[in-house]
């Protein structure tokens, strides 16, 4: 495996169910920073499930890259530069019950809104 670290940015896009293993992230201390990594369910499955709570317009680490290399240098896949540290790789979550439906932008998240789904803007 060759691990190299990304210098382009990349956009996420969610494209399969994915489940969180608890991986610790070295992010830092950021203001505004919403961490999604729960043990619950997956996300990135884009389908008309009606989310009881949808959060919108946030900072979201999903966790869902590869781990990080024997050297400890962020995977090649993770939302990281070597110009500009960690960055967010969602905007929003929407989740139902204790299940997380949908990870990435403010327009894939609200398509989940219903008529009592909670919207909050983060």
């Amino acid at each position: 495996m060759r691990c190299v670290l990304p210098e382009l940015e990349r956009p996420v896009t969610p494209s399969r169910k994915t489940s969180f293993p608890g991986r610790l992230c070295p992010l830092g201390p950021r203001a505004g920073l919403l961490l999604v990594a729960l043990p619950l369910g997956g996300c990135g499955i884009p389908d008309a499930t009606p989310a009881d709570l949808v959060l919108v317009g946030g900072s979201v680490y999903s966790l869902d890259w590869s781990p990080p290399c024997p050297d400890g240098a962020p995977a090649a896949d993770a939302p990281f530069s070597s110009a500009t540290g960690w960055r967010p790789d969602a905007s929003a979550v929407a989740m139902a019950g204790n299940e997380i439906l949908f990870v990435g932008d403010d327009a894939g998240a609200r398509a989940h809104v219903g008529p009592d789904t909670r919207v909050i803007g983060v």
